[in-house]
């Protein structure tokens, strides 16, 4: 059974089991998780602070409550609430503009990370050669993720109790769907996410002499040519060209699957579905529950870096 754990400004919870509508939203682009959610209730209600979702063993979601609302019609008052989850903290702060010569991670978390009240970090805390330049107008994700980008070549994953990790330890999970849990499998093949060629500007005196291909939209017969000024441009080289190929490659083949029940998945993890070939990488993972129902909705590319054995069931 699904619970949700309300927690008050002055500190106090209330547990509900059975809300009239539950919510749940991941995205590979979104750094926060979204949470919207909705329950009958009586008498005062107090201002709240946070939301925790859990479902047996597993903690679905657990984040700062945005917004608030209370209707009241006919007698029945209904409680809505929205949140997201902890990275939104990062998103909604400015960042303080300077340059750090020769970063370690350890100084930035005390420097950015700490005050926002996160509680510690995982990384190989040694300096880096390079500098991080913090421009006016970056949020506080925008820091983590640059240095991420720049330095330590990983992904950020932050543990709901605050704990930064960028060690790139977190692999993706393997999940087989099996047929008897799809209510439905919507198959998409989109030939218009393909580029075949990037004409790419690598130095200042030069043109856009260098033809980054797409492999796949040629052997689909898709000419799409696109051209990028790379000169200048930071975190930007040839291999960043090569990953937007690879991307839009991925982006061709999709399924969406909607299954009975809790998936637990996040967006990253490897989907082997039973009947199809490939496996894929999950982009978006939607739970809902709503009237005592439960379903996930899973979307997902089709992933290729992979030994595929290993995934056989």
């Amino acid at each position: 059974m699904v619970m949700i754990i309300l927690k008050t400004i002055g500190g106090n919870t209330e547990t509900f089991k059975a809300p009239l509508r539950l919510i749940i939203q991941s995205d590979r682009e979104a750094p926060s998780d979204g949470l919207e959610a909705e329950f009958i209730v009586s008498g005062s209600i107090p201002q709240l602070l946070s939301v925790r979702v859990l479902k047996d063993e597993y903690e679905l979601f657990s984040g700062e409550i945005d917004e608030q609302r209370e209707i009241t019609r006919s007698g029945i008052t209904r409680l809505i609430i929205r949140a997201r989850s902890i990275e939104s903290i990062l998103l909604d702060n400015e960042a303080m503009p300077q340059t750090y010569q020769l970063p370690s991670f350890g100084l930035i978390f005390e420097r950015h990370f700490r005050q926002l009240g996160f509680s510690d970090y995982i990384a190989d805390d040694k300096s880096y050669n390079g500098e991080l330049v913090i421009s006016k107008g970056m949020s506080e994700w925008n820091v983590l993720s640059d240095f991420c980008t720049q330095f330590s070549g990983t992904k950020p994953f932050i543990t709901s109790d605050g704990i930064i990790d960028i060690s790139g330890q977190n692999v993706p999970d393997e999940i087989f769907i099996s047929r008897s849990c799809m209510l439905s499998k919507t198959k998409k093949y989109s030939r218009c996410s393909l580029i075949s060629d990037i004409m790419t500007r690598t130095y200042p005196a030069g043109g856009y002499n260098m033809d980054v291909k797409s492999n796949k939209a040629k052997g689909l017969s898709v000419k799409r040519k696109r051209y990028l000024n790379i000169v200048g441009i930071k975190n930007t080289g040839v291999l960043s060209v090569r990953d937007m190929i690879k991307k839009r490659d991925n982006a061709y083949e999709s399924i969406e699957l909607l299954c009975s029940g809790t998936i637990v998945c996040r967006p990253g993890d490897i989907i082997k579905a039973e009947g199809e070939d490939s496996l894929f990488s999950a982009v978006g993972v939607q739970y809902s529950f709503i009237k005592g129902i439960e379903t996930t909705r899973i979307t997902a590319e089709v992933y290729q870096d992979v030994d595929q054995q290993k995934y056989e069931k």
